[in-house]
């Protein structure tokens, strides 16, 4: 993957989650996976499964968070579903 979102390069799984982390709106995440469905053939699963981890958490905010970053990118885990 070759890609920069609000500067930062995205090279490793912690800079995908971090990307992810700082959406702030449906169209955001809507112009972050276009961008990212350029570079990789596996975003929408590589999405998913990254949102998984923001919502891992043990707080209710947590898993509205993973929720809502979902339906933004229209994605679910790749193995688990929601």
């Amino acid at each position: 993957m070759n890609m920069q979102w609000k500067g930062r390069d995205l090279v490793t799984v912690s800079d995908l989650v971090a990307a992810l982390s700082s959406l702030n709106s449906e169209e955001e995440a809507v112009e972050f996976m276009r961008q990212l469905s350029e570079e990789d053939v596996n975003a929408r699963a590589n999405v998913g499964y990254c949102i998984g981890y923001i919502g891992s958490g043990y707080n209710a905010r947590d898993g509205a968070r993973r929720d809502e970053l979902w339906r933004w990118t229209s994605t679910r885990h790749p193995a688990f579903g929601q």
